[in-house]
């Protein structure tokens, strides 16, 4: 008689391969979202989810060209706004999904808009049926160079950001910067707020692109030039290359969560006064204070930095990063998040990082002080002899 075993260990490898692709033209983006499909599946009504925030226009023109190529569709708004990623929309995704029929395999649904409508519809996406594809069309900066990239989706839940979620990347995302030419220029401040984050801690060539070219990339004025495309696709390629050897974030010491260390409660704290990209520059411009007190950075960069941020529209300072407990509220709960360990980003000069797990509670109350105080200043052209780095 065989004995009863004790126990049965499974092991199972899942192959991850997803595309992010620059589109010169509406078009181009329409016939991807259908050539993707390798099914016929050209009679099965496809699932549209378009942010409720989206120009009438541009929904209108992508609708009628999906009409155009035969593409029989649903259209369904979904709320763009921060205060409305939560689990409530994501499940009313989910019904939607469920009374489409939308399958397992085949003719994905498309979720065209920024960043909040990408999440709540990839979060549904992974929960309808344990998990079905999706294809993004991301349609401000933020949503192109952040969410456009990532494996996660995810919803705010008591009071923190993106406290719930999932890995689910889309299988296609179609990234076309005609977009932007109808977002405020805080919109595009906004997205440049992650892009100025991945400059300053892994690609000083990058760095040096928005110190030149900053002021007229969020001028709206040429959107869609080769700067533009230039500063996207690196920005892309950035994020691809340090997420993919990590898609699922085992190893929690993450470049890419640099600015994102007190952030994200100052953000949901304030949520009515801060964008997200708003919230990762105030972060970035913290933490390099915190490397500069540990000469980590020389006073000259950390005048870049401040510099850079103003020409690209962004925040230098928010009561927010003065509030001492926040901040340290903020430090508790990645750590938490980081499995017990802060694993914090900092700058190791511009364009390169180091990792610490020693922050103390003294090192933030100085930081906070050097931050109001050199955002009092009208323009950054030195630190002023009376700032000194706080030693540890």
């Amino acid at each position: 008689m065989l004995e009863a075993a004790q126990s049965i260990s499974l092991s199972a490898n899942q192959i991850v391969s997803y595309d992010v692709v620059l589109c010169d033209n509406i078009m181009d983006v329409v016939s991807k979202c259908v050539e993707f499909d390798a099914e016929d599946d050209t009679n099965t009504v496809r699932g549209v989810f378009v942010d409720a925030g989206l120009p009438e226009h541009f929904k209108r023109h992508f609708l009628e060209k999906l009409s155009s190529i035969g593409v029989h569709y649903v259209a369904t708004e979904v709320p763009g706004d921060e205060e409305n990623k939560v689990l409530p929309e994501v499940l009313k995704v989910v019904e939607q999904m469920n009374a489409l029929g939308v399958k397992r395999r085949s003719a994905p649904c498309i979720v065209i808009g920024g960043g909040v409508a990408l999440d709540v519809v990839g979060f549904a996406a992974s929960l309808y049926r344990c998990r079905v594809p999706y294809i993004r069309v991301p349609t401000t900066l933020l949503s192109m160079v952040d969410v456009g990239v990532a494996a996660k989706t995810a919803a705010n839940y008591l009071g923190y950001k993106n406290r719930i979620g999932t890995f689910h990347p889309a299988a296609l995302t179609l990234v076309f910067p005609e977009y932007l030419s109808t977002l405020p220029r805080r919109q595009i401040s906004n997205g440049a707020g992650e892009i100025f984050k991945l400059a300053v801690i892994k690609d000083k060539d990058l760095f040096d692109t928005l110190d030149h070219y900053g002021p007229t990339f969020i001028s709206a004025r040429e959107l869609y030039s080769d700067e533009t495309k230039d500063i996207i696709l690196r920005s892309l390629n950035g994020m691809a290359v340090e997420l993919e050897n990590n898609l699922w974030e085992y190893n929690l010491q993450r470049v890419v969560d640099y600015g994102h260390s007190f952030s994200p409660l100052v953000e949901m704290t304030y949520i009515n006064e801060l964008l997200h990209g708003e919230a990762v520059t105030l972060d970035c411009l913290f933490s390099a204070i915190l490397s500069f007190n540990r000469d980590h950075l020389s006073g000259k960069e950390l005048e870049r930095l401040f510099n850079v941020a103003k020409k690209l529209g962004l925040p230098t300072f928010h009561r927010g990063f003065a509030d001492v407990s926040l901040l340290e509220k903020a430090l508790k709960d990645t750590k938490i998040h980081r499995n017990g360990s802060q694993n914090l980003p900092l700058m190791d000069g511009i364009g390169s990082a180091l990792f610490v797990n020693d922050i103390s509670s003294n090192e933030i109350q100085r930081a906070s002080e050097l931050m109001a105080q050199l955002s009092t200043l009208t323009e950054i052209l030195s630190i002023p002899a009376g700032v000194q780095r706080v030693r540890y």
